[in-house]
């Protein structure tokens, strides 16, 4: 193909010469504007590509993103939820652990009174053995060696009763003939009779006469009262009764009548052989025969005839 040839021009425009441009030259320009040109849109279409992908990549680390918050934030309600459930449990627990603290303090205060009333029944079991003792100590003196224990446990039940009793003798009877009121007329004599021996006086709770009515005589009477330690104050003041006719005694078993008589016999025997200053004295209620000198004083139990005991 030829080249298009464009005439020259000859002669100056605004100072300058005149000449036929260079084509060829311009061409080049243009062509190598237009390649940098295509480079350029190459490279902003490539940028503009890389620049897609890369928020396409954003896009979608975004949402992996909010759906690993999302999953954090359920994990962390599930936690909270479980860590509100430990606590309350713990809670639960700790309530319990007190509740049981409760109750072993409880047992533990229980156990402690309990210990303690033991050992009262420990104190009393041995004073009851001691008292025992002393009661088997007294009546060996007087059984034979085939006593048996239910021999024993009777005497001493026996014993017992009879140390609430007193028994009086020189009270007339009444010649009522109802025997209730003869009953009242008796608490009232002994009533009267125990006035003179204290300022606080006790009253029977029950008066029995002993032996079968007699007409011409007084039957012994027993008045049973409600302590042993009344009768103790009863004896002790005996004393200060105004009357001689009227005696009173301590009521005591046949077998006790029967040692003290034998103590009594082995008293005059001892006295006769020349021993002085003997006498018979009362020891946790056990009487024996003890020497004193001439200024011990102490008050001598009175015991009932021993008629009493057969009646």
């Amino acid at each position: 193909m030829d080249t298009l040839h464009l005439p020259t021009r000859s002669g100056t425009i605004a100072g300058r010469s005149e000449s036929n441009p260079d084509i060829s030259h311009s061409a080049l320009l243009l062509e190598s504007k237009d390649n940098v040109q295509a480079t350029q849109r190459s490279k902003r279409y490539k940028a503009r590509d890389e620049n897609e992908a890369l928020k396409l990549e954003m896009s979608e680390m975004r949402k992996q993103i909010d759906e690993m918050m999302s999953l954090l934030k359920t994990i962390n309600e599930t936690q909270i939820e479980k860590i509100n459930k430990i606590s309350e449990d713990i809670s639960a627990i700790r309530n319990h652990v007190n509740s049981i603290s409760n109750v072993t303090e409880s047992l533990t205060a229980e156990q402690n009174n309990i210990g303690l009333e033991i050992n009262d029944i420990k104190k009393a079991n041995n004073i009851a053995k001691i008292k025992i003792a002393t009661l088997e100590k007294g009546l060996n003196a007087t059984e034979t060696e085939n006593s048996t224990c239910e021999e024993i446990m009777t005497e001493i039940y026996e014993r017992d009763i009879r140390s609430k009793n007193l028994i009086i003798i020189g009270i007339p009877e009444s010649n009522m003939t109802e025997p209730k009121e003869r009953k009242r007329s008796d608490i009232s004599a002994v009533t009267e009779i125990l006035k003179t021996t204290a300022n606080e006086y006790p009253t029977p709770i029950k008066t029995i006469r002993l032996g079968k009515y007699n007409s011409k005589k007084n039957r012994p009477l027993k008045a049973i009262f409600h302590s042993k330690d009344t009768v103790t104050l009863m004896l002790k003041n005996s004393q200060n009764i105004n009357t001689e006719t009227v005696k009173i005694y301590s009521d005591k078993t046949p077998k006790q009548q029967t040692y003290l008589k034998n103590l009594k016999e082995e008293l005059k025997i001892r006295t006769q052989n020349g021993e002085t200053n003997l006498r018979i004295k009362y020891t946790n209620n056990m009487p024996k025969i003890i020497k004193i000198s001439k200024n011990d004083k102490f008050p001598i139990e009175k015991t009932a005839p021993n008629k009493l005991a057969t009646i």
